[in-house]
């Protein structure tokens, strides 16, 4: 990211501004662009699918009251090749100043921005992509989330796909982005 765009926001930052979005969409937005705020979706790929996870799982949590607007129906999380684990991801660098702290010292914003541990019987459904050469995020992050949205009664479906590293979902017309789109579709 070149420098004269990059600011210095935490991960608590950019939800901040993701909730105050989701104000202004209730409250300006909505009419003007006819947004339909029963149904609405959450999506985003690799960085973006960890912001995904952390607010459509952690909408409801205590840990993020009030930020968010009490007029939306989230239907369903779509997060692409997911980091779950705050903790490596978050706690050496570059990444590290995204959560001030460490596990140690800043226990509960390590684990409220770990998606999977904000599971809970009242959260959307969800669609994962991740493929299997994925070096950046292995399998192990998208699992860990779906095995955490299972077990808590909440549908997810992850749907993996071979040779597919990072960012594969972009490549148009391959043989895994033609099953991907097949199943975003019938998600949406």
């Amino acid at each position: 990211t070149p420098d004269h765009v990059r600011g210095n926001l935490t991960l608590h930052d950019m939800v901040y501004q993701i909730g105050n979005f989701t104000k202004l969409l209730e409250t300006t937005f909505a009419s003007t662009y006819n947004a339909n705020l029963d149904s609405v979706f959450i999506m985003g790929g690799s960085a973006g699918a960890h912001l995904t996870g952390v607010i459509g799982l952690g909408y409801n949590d205590p840990y993020f009251a009030g930020n968010f607007s009490n007029a939306l129906n989230i239907k369903g999380i779509i997060p692409i090749y997911p980091p779950n684990f705050a903790d490596p991801y978050f706690t050496h660098e570059p990444l590290s100043r995204l959560i001030p702290g460490d596990p140690i010292s800043n226990p509960l914003a390590f684990e409220k921005f770990t998606p999977s541990n904000l599971a809970d019987a009242t959260d959307p459904p969800a669609i994962i992509f991740q493929g299997l050469r994925d070096d950046l995020v292995p399998l192990i992050n998208a699992e860990t989330i779906k095995n955490a949205l299972n077990t808590n009664g909440v549908d997810c479906m992850l749907l993996t796909f071979p040779f597919a590293a990072h960012a594969s979902d972009l490549i148009v017309g391959n043989t895994f982005s033609q099953v991907w789109v097949y199943y975003l579709e019938r998600f949406l």
